[in-house]
């Protein structure tokens, strides 16, 4: 790595981890203060909010990270129509899909009572879909600033969400005693205000003049593969998550919510250094330079961390769910090792194999893997069926991971990605 991209990483890992520590600290804190309204409750409001993240991830269609990579890829000056033109692309599907769910939620939102919800939650879900355009909104910008490597900046929005949401979930439990429907409504105001104050700090970096209503080709082209491949992972993890609900129960999903909210501990040095790899290696391979050595220094930085922090995960899980969450969680601890296991095969298999690929426009390719590991996922748990609880849905992720990460790697060799 030449000093430049050497000083990035560097300013880019010392920050992430200072704003992502205090971001997961207060995400976990949320969890833990929903967690103590009981196992039953915290099963609907992880159930809930994770559809609403579902619903978020259809509707940015996978844009953000080609915005990203396009604007790292045409840097410069003499690019600048052409980095604007994708901007106000992304901005234009990313608006007419959100609000084309919004619309469809609040009409046909009764239609999945007694399914996928109850009915005292059909409110909840049309608030929650009202936020998502402020969502995309406040993705976009952290897209954009990525893609020009403001890095601090856009680690800097993460965190100001971390903070509104926390601070706002909070005053609904507490101040309007609000339980799960309090905690969720409060969710979608703190999308507003983050989304609000973070046009305001980088309008600068939002190229609203001259706005174009026609859309990139080259942009669509790119992107159709990641949409697709979006849409499926999202509705097959809603699909997943609706069959647990419905074989365990709210109590079930409570547990199997907690556990995740745990495992995923594993994924704070990932998600630390995914936003600076991503723009990095597209700038190189933009000007046909070889990526391997950044490559293996990341795998290697992955596997050693993603050991390490399962390791003391494993360790201090007892301790931690019962003095955090109460002794009502314990039976998440046999989930937690499945869990680990199934992230750990993510991080260092898939994780960071398919963003080199879409990196290097093979968008198709892994929407092809994304089809086989849904198979793959889906065929393990018809399996198992009906006796479907968090263990068999983190064993049939770990399997379906194992075999998109062979997938993956066997592209990058083929197409010999890390000489390019």
């Amino acid at each position: 790595m030449n000093g430049n991209i050497k000083k990035y990483f560097t300013i880019g890992i010392i920050s992430g981890i200072s704003v992502l520590v205090i971001t997961k600290v207060l995400q976990l804190g949320l969890k833990l203060i929903v967690a103590h309204l009981g196992v039953h409750e915290f099963g609907s409001y992880y159930y809930l909010i994770s559809l609403y993240a579902s619903l978020v991830m259809i509707s940015s269609l996978g844009i953000p990270m080609s915005i990203t990579r396009f604007f790292a890829l045409y840097g410069g000056k003499k690019n600048e129509q052409t980095r604007i033109h994708i901007v106000h692309s992304a901005m234009i599907l990313m608006g007419i899909i959100s609000v084309c769910i919004t619309g469809s939620i609040w009409l046909f939102a009764n239609a999945f009572v007694g399914y996928v919800i109850v009915e005292e939650y059909v409110t909840v879900i049309r608030i929650l879909a009202l936020s998502l355009p402020f969502s995309f909104i406040i993705i976009s910008i952290k897209a954009g600033l990525l893609g020009q490597l403001q890095i601090k900046k856009s680690y800097f929005i993460d965190g100001i969400q971390a903070f509104i949401t926390f601070f706002c979930i909070c005053i609904g439990l507490f101040v309007f005693y609000g339980g799960v429907q309090g905690a969720l409504y409060a969710h979608a105001i703190s999308m507003f205000i983050t989304a609000v104050i973070c046009v305001y700090l980088f309008r600068s970096y939002i190229p609203f003049s001259s706005f174009s209503f026609s859309i990139s080709k080259e942009f669509i082209q790119y992107t159709w593969p990641v949409s697709v491949s979006e849409i499926i992972t999202a509705i097959t993890t809603m699909f997943y998550l609706t069959v647990l609900k419905l074989y365990s129960g709210e109590t079930g999903m409570g547990l199997y919510g907690l556990a995740v909210t745990i495992a995923s501990l594993i994924n704070i040095f990932p998600q630390i250094v995914l936003p600076v790899f991503f723009p990095v290696v597209s700038r190189l391979y933009g000007k046909g330079m070889a990526i391997g050595s950044v490559y293996k220094k990341i795998v290697l930085l992955l596997i050693i961390t993603s050991l390490l922090s399962t390791i003391l995960l494993i360790l201090g899980s007892r301790f931690g769910a019962t003095f955090f969450f109460g002794s009502l969680y314990l039976p998440v601890l046999p989930m937690l090792p499945y869990l680990l296991a199934a992230y750990a095969i993510y991080i260092i298999f898939v994780w960071y194999n398919r963003q080199l690929l879409d990196m290097a426009g093979l968008t198709k390719i892994n929407l092809f893997l994304t089809i086989i590991r849904v198979f793959v996922m889906s065929g393990i748990l018809l399996v198992f069926i009906p006796n479907i609880t968090g263990i068999q849905l983190a064993l049939a992720s770990g399997v379906g991971w194992i075999v998109e990460g062979i997938g993956c790697l066997y592209v990058i060799y083929k197409k010999q990605l890390l000489r390019a």
